[in-house]
């Protein structure tokens, strides 16, 4: 708080007493010649000189600059003939005060450039007083260099013309603890240019507040108000432009419900768009979009968008929330992302980005298409993706592209396609360690029942995936040279049929020949009770070069494997078994044999057999002779009769192609 002056100024006789009726003159300094003085602080109503006091001694007199003031009482007796300034004609600093005086430096009615002692640098630098009347910007015509233009002559009649230069004025230093809260106004505005920020820590160097918070734009700082009512489109827009303009940065967005118009945001290149927090900064569509809630189009690279909600309201739209178009670079991470029509993300084109860590909730599953994520090469070539994290509650995914890694994800209770769906045409995929279950029971718009992945795309690598409680198969794969490895697949085909993993046929060009299916546990907790037909089937007697091998297909409800093609490397499981046995002498022509229990031994299986001594010549060989036990003979056709002491007996048992249970 500071003591105001009085509004009226107070003038007093010689003996301490009101100077009714007195005059007060003003003059310029050494002479006689009238300075005017005002009414007001504007300087529009100008005082009769001299001035008249009232009958209280009082007047109101304003004025800049220097005056010679001639104080008189009543009678016209001189109380005082003293010099005297306005309160701001002292202050020190780099103001250079510059006088110009009538007749001398200047003709009134003709003159109209003035030449300055210093140059100002802009018209903002300048304070300009006719006689007394300040003068405002629009009087001036231009600033060059010393020579000021005014934009119409000095008018006749002015004196003195009156001019203070400088960008600074030195008032001081206040009192430590002066400057508070209570001492500044609200209204004070002070730049944030002026005020410096010093990291704490060694080295640290310091910087001005104002280069301190431009490290992060916030929507805020362009009328975004979050407050679930308010349009927020456009300050989200000319934020991530002021980021752009500047050669990229981030745009922060505070916690609150942003509104966002159908046209949506548009991000730009090297922006990030990020959040204080995924569940608290929720942006969300106030209509159905048309462009997208976010979106980015061809030549905008480089962008990233973190920690946020994008609520698509369940407005009827086929426009993905989060459309892209041909962007490069880009990244959308840990958000929340619900509430979408049809798509929550659609990727058109664009190489180098991740889908990384989002939750993905789909309202109402449908039989209709929907994806949580849709990946298209309609719009260009898609490679170089990652998809990793990601949780998708009610939806799924669809990709199209090469080279794209899709790992980590967890897929439950959609309803159209397969949890993961690899379209025709595209190659390269890695698809690792997701998780797919609960896919829906009846057939989708597509008579698709839906299973956990489907992978049409070639030289492809499908491993340790868990599907499971899926209406369809757990793994199809349809595309060459595929390694489908170290899947768990169990209780498929819910929906009225399917198995663990399938290898599918479309046409000579897209099927899953030359595959390799190793090491994979496919079963059905019911057994024949269950849903899941086959450990492993193929699709039609077409396909060709599939290697399978130490798999473990026991336990589903028709079988272990249903194989149609006949050119198949197929290593089925095999049973091991051995028994002490000394066939004695064995003249020629004659033979000894045994047998040993070996249980899943079943008529139909193969059987080899060793011996751990020498045969001496003889021949031996073995057969399931009943189930669970094989029978052995030693046949001698040396010619000679052979004697043999004790050894042991092992016997391998292979079981073939589309085997039975066992």
């Amino acid at each position: 708080m500071q003591l105001i002056p009085n509004a009226k100024q107070q003038f007093i006789d010689q003996n301490g007493l009101p100077l009714a009726s007195g005059t007060v003159g003003f003059y310029f300094p050494g002479t006689l010649n009238a300075k005017p003085t005002y009414q007001d602080a504007a300087g529009t109503i100008a005082n009769t000189n001299p001035v008249t006091l009232d009958s209280r001694g009082q007047a109101l007199i304003w004025g800049s600059g220097v005056y010679r003031q001639i104080v008189k009482d009543g009678s016209g007796v001189t109380i005082w003939d003293q010099v005297t300034e306005d309160p701001n004609a002292g202050l020190t600093g780099n103001i250079t005060d510059a006088k110009f005086v009538a007749g001398t430096d200047f003709t009134p009615g003709t003159t109209t450039q003035l030449t300055l002692p210093v140059a100002p640098g802009s018209s903002t630098n300048l304070w300009i007083f006719f006689d007394a009347a300040f003068q405002a910007d629009d009087q001036i015509s231009s600033v060059s260099g010393t020579t000021l233009t005014f934009a119409s002559p000095i008018p006749i009649g002015v004196q003195e013309v009156n001019v203070k230069i400088g960008t600074t004025i030195a008032v001081g230093i206040p009192a430590a603890g002066t400057v508070t809260d209570a001492t500044v106004s609200a209204g004070a505005g002070i730049d944030s240019s002026k005020l410096s920020f010093l990291q704490t820590g060694s080295g640290a160097k310091r910087r001005s507040i104002q280069s301190r918070l431009a490290d992060s734009i916030s929507v805020k700082d362009f009328g975004a108000k979050g407050d679930g009512t308010t349009d927020d489109t456009d300050a989200f827009n000319l934020a991530i432009a002021a980021a752009n303009a500047a050669g990229g940065g981030s745009v922060y967005v505070p916690v609150g419900t942003y509104m966002i118009k159908p046209t949506g945001i548009s991000m730009l290149s090297n922006v990030l768009l990020y959040g204080a927090d995924a569940f608290a900064c929720v942006l969300k569509a106030n209509a159905a979009t048309t462009s997208g809630m976010i979106s980015a189009q061809s030549g905008a690279n480089g962008w990233g968008i973190r920690g946020l909600t994008i609520d698509g309201g369940d407005f009827v739209t086929s426009i993905p929330l989060i459309p892209t178009n041909g962007a490069n670079d880009f990244f959308i991470e840990d958000c929340v992302i619900q509430k979408f029509n049809v798509f929550g993300i659609g990727l058109n084109g664009g190489s180098r980005w991740r889908i990384e860590n989002n939750k993905f909730n789909f309202t109402t599953p449908a039989l209709t298409q929907n994806q949580a994520l849709n990946v298209s090469i309609s719009g260009g070539a898609v490679s170089e993706g990652i998809i990793r994290g990601n949780v998708m509650t009610g939806s799924a995914m669809d990709i199209a592209g090469s080279q794209i890694l899709i790992s980590d994800n967890f897929i439950s209770g959609w309803k159209f396609g397969a949890g993961i769906t690899t379209e025709f045409g595209t190659e390269e995929f890695q698809i690792i360690g997701n998780v797919c279950f609960g896919g829906g029971t009846l057939p989708d718009v597509n008579s698709t029942v839906p299973l956990g992945i489907e992978c049409w795309a070639t030289r492809s690598v499908i491993a340790n995936n868990l599907c499971y409680s899926n209406g369809g198969d757990g793994i199809d794969f349809g595309g060459q040279y595929t390694s489908v490895i170290g899947n768990v697949c169990f209780n498929n085909g819910v929906g009225g049929g399917g198995s663990g993993i399938v290898a599918r046929y479309a046409n000579a060009g897209q099927n899953g020949s030359n595959s390799t299916v190793s090491g994979n546990t496919c079963f059905d907790t019911n057994g024949a009770s269950g849903t899941q037909n086959y450990g492993y089937r193929d699709e039609n007697a077409s396909l060709a070069r599939i290697t399978i091998s130490s798999n473990n297909f026991t336990n589903n409800k028709t079988g272990q494997v249903n194989v149609s093609n006949v050119i198949t490397d197929a290593r089925m499981p095999e049973l091991q078994g051995s028994v002490p046995f000394t066939p004695g002498t064995i003249t020629n022509g004659s033979s000894a044999g045994g047998s040993m229990g070996l249980t899943g031994a079943q008529f139909g299986d193969t059987v080899e057999l060793s011996w751990s001594n020498d045969q001496q010549g003889n021949k031996l060989f073995g057969w399931v002779s009943s189930a669970n036990t094989v029978s052995f003979r030693f046949e001698n056709n040396t010619g000679a009769t052979t004697s043999f002491g004790g050894g042991t007996v092992r016997a391998w048992v292979k079981k073939p192609i589309n085997y039975p249970t066992f």
